[in-house]
């Protein structure tokens, strides 16, 4: 005859997940915000604004018209698997207002890498990057709201404003 023991004593569960003894097992109940085996993983939901840009860069050259902007935003979770999302492209804008919401799921997100592009247009070769790339640390965990500016220098005279919020 097998003895079984009580496996939720002490409890193996993190982030105040609730066990359920089972026989020689056990399984963790997670609380909203938390997945895993344990209840290990924050997850939650990664909205980021695109705001507006101001006098970005006119990368398209002479006789080629203006710069028509966008922003792509690629999140990584905490298993490095990523998901890329982009804004409109708003041609010939210079000082593009977007007011663009970008929604990436649930997931455990760490990071969002952040790139201000120029559409070139699909016969015209890659698209020129406007503002240098950053990396935003999202933070595990992390719940609320920041703002950040994407800036060309430190006197941040071309600039891109997004707003991130990430939700347990």
């Amino acid at each position: 005859m097998i003895e079984d023991g009580d496996e939720c004593s002490p409890n193996p569960c993190l982030n105040g997940a609730t066990c359920v003894d089972q026989v020689a097992d056990f399984t963790c109940l997670c609380k909203r915000g938390f997945t895993g085996e344990r209840c290990e993983r924050a997850i939650g939901l990664l909205q980021v604004q695109v705001v507006r840009g101001r006098n970005l860069p006119d990368k398209d050259g002479f006789l080629a018209g203006k710069s028509d902007p966008y922003v792509r935003v690629t999140a990584y979770d905490i298993d490095n698997k990523s998901l890329s999302l982009r804004t409109s492209e708003k041609g010939g804008d210079q000082n593009p207002n977007w007011n663009q919401n970008l929604f990436f799921g649930y997931r455990s997100w760490v990071s969002m890498r952040i790139e201000v592009m120029d559409s070139d247009g699909f016969f015209n070769g890659r698209d020129d990057q406007l503002l240098p790339t950053r990396i935003i640390y999202v933070g595990v965990p992390f719940s609320g709201t920041r703002s950040d500016r994407i800036c060309d220098s430190s006197s941040c005279r071309r600039y891109v404003d997004i707003t991130f919020t990430y939700r347990n």
